[in-house]
């Protein structure tokens, strides 16, 4: 979707979720797709911006 909607390879959004992360602005989560407990499980990240972070000073280390 990142690539369709803000032509975003898949490592470039990659890595700024990851600096995201690193810098606590954002959460990664695990949600099922499916309520049903007997379908297969089917994960998704969900992503989670942690808006108290924002008026933290963002500590960013160089990328990997």
């Amino acid at each position: 979707m990142a690539k369709r909607r803000y032509d975003l390879s898949e490592d470039t959004r990659s890595a700024g979720v990851r600096e995201l992360a690193d810098a606590g602005l954002v959460k990664n989560l695990r949600r099922n797709l499916d309520p049903d407990p007997f379908a297969p499980l089917r994960l998704r990240n969900v992503y989670k911006l942690d808006l108290d972070q924002f008026e933290q000073d963002a500590v960013v280390y160089p990328a990997r």
